[in-house]
């Protein structure tokens, strides 16, 4: 008979690393006025710049910091938007960030948490997103992921709250590599063509719709890998019959109740889209993906929707 620490543990397998994610503060903001998630770290990821993270403590918040747990993976860089979010004016209102160090740590397969790196950054006092390159970061084994923590180290104090410093998003930037890939579904297609051409990795060979009706859509899937991004080819240089019939412009791409659209441009060669982020690390989508074409760019001789190649980009997958 199976004991309950062994069934919790088979349980654990079957989870994706994004499920497990999550981000936690040191401490965070709370009026009477206000509900007490309004500056929550749960702001940090959600990917709205209106939403902030304010540190909860006495003075500007020096010493106070938050972690955001990471799947397996190799971190390429860190994007934080370093102060309130929602305008320019709010932005200076409030206390930003100056100067942080940035720990990683790794999750052994025993669960204990060792380090990784440490290092320090300064932000410009500027109303962007801004990117700390990462260098020889790893995190995880077969397990488990691992964790960043920013402490904050010195700030830029704020017009009118001077002693709260805030911080609208946090992504972690993993590495990407190619995922096992299938497709599930096509709008439609034209005789003599196949939705299989879509993935078997040669422009060459492409995928074409059998109708010209609106709303072209393929839906494809990569079981158990964290996806960040696809890459399109449309068609490659030196392609004949490119312009002849109809290229993708304007598409959505739809994944875990999340979309975005995209307009790609009308040119040779493979373009990158990101997918959402949805707890604060590239990677963090999983399930069907759904590509619809909104708009194209007319063909020649045909309006029939022609695409050479899709890649799926994941940074991490489940066991």
């Amino acid at each position: 008979m199976r004991t309950l620490a062994f069934v919790l543990f088979l349980a654990l397998l079957t989870i994706p690393p994004s499920v497990l994610a999550g981000v936690r503060a040191s401490s965070h903001l709370v009026l009477s006025s206000k509900p007490a998630g309004t500056y929550a770290p749960a702001n940090l990821v959600d990917s709205r710049l209106e939403t902030v993270w304010i540190e909860g403590a006495d003075g500007v918040g020096a010493g106070e910091s938050f972690t955001l747990d990471l799947p397996r993976g190799k971190v390429e860089k860190v994007l934080i938007f370093p102060g309130h979010g929602k305008d320019e004016r709010m932005f200076k209102k409030y206390g930003r960030l100056k100067e942080i160090s940035l720990s990683f740590f790794t999750t052994d397969d025993s669960r204990k948490s060792k380090p990784v790196k440490q290092q320090n950054f300064v932000f410009e006092d500027a109303f962007k997103m801004q990117t700390i390159p990462v260098e020889d970061v790893k995190v995880g084994e077969e397990l488990f992921g691992g964790h960043v923590t920013v402490t904050i180290r010195s700030v830029y104090p704020g017009k009118d709250f001077s002693k709260d410093t805030a911080v609208a998003e946090v992504k972690v930037v993993l590495e990407e590599w190619p995922a096992q890939k299938e497709v599930k579904e096509v709008s439609s297609t034209r005789a003599g063509s196949s939705p299989d051409n879509l993935i078997d990795g040669s422009p060459a060979t492409p995928w074409i719709a059998g109708t010209d009706q609106p709303d072209q859509y393929i839906v494809l899937n990569a079981p158990d890998f964290g996806l960040a991004s696809i890459i399109v080819t449309s068609f490659t240089a030196g392609d004949k019959k490119a312009k002849a019939y109809a290229r993708p412009k304007t598409i959505v791409l739809e994944i875990d109740n999340h979309s975005v659209e995209h307009t790609l441009k009308d040119a040779p060669g493979p373009q990158r889209v990101e997918l959402p982020v949805m707890y604060g690390y590239t990677g963090s989508m999983f399930g069907l993906l759904k590509i619809t074409i909104k708009d194209v760019y007319p063909g020649t001789k045909s309006n029939l929707v022609r695409i050479g190649e899709i890649e799926l980009m994941a940074t991490n997958f489940t066991l």
